[in-house]
């Protein structure tokens, strides 16, 4: 069960990651130039690929590293109630998907040390 959940987080991670990376790339597309929406647009994304990327780094200790654990459990909560918020403001596909990845991230995030002898 343990090696499922952390397949799915690293999944999960990884899919946030591409994610993100489309949301900055499509800045350009939606906006004609640079202006405060443009760069809120973009940064959005990038808070996606960083969030990934912590999710990656957690995953890989297994949140063995308490500062890694309690950070990411931290940008995992904080991203699920913006996703929340966006869904609400957004009510497009790809807000839900993104929803769907970091509730499913932060979930498998606390299973991966359910009764792993975590040492903080």
């Amino acid at each position: 069960m343990k090696a499922m959940l952390k397949i799915i987080h690293r999944i999960c991670a990884y899919l946030l990651v591409a994610l993100g990376v489309v949301h900055v790339l499509f800045t350009f597309c939606a906006y004609e130039r640079l202006t405060p929406g443009a760069v809120w647009f973009a940064g959005a994304g990038l808070a996606l690929v960083f969030v990934g990327f912590l999710n990656i780094a957690h995953g890989r200790g297994a949140g063995r590293d308490r500062v890694v654990r309690v950070l990411s459990h931290v940008a995992n909560l904080l991203c699920l109630a913006l996703g929340v918020s966006s869904v609400v403001v957004v009510q497009e596909p790809q807000a839900y998907f993104g929803l769907l990845l970091i509730a499913l991230l932060t979930l498998t995030a606390y299973g991966l040390e359910s009764g792993a002898g975590v040492r903080s």
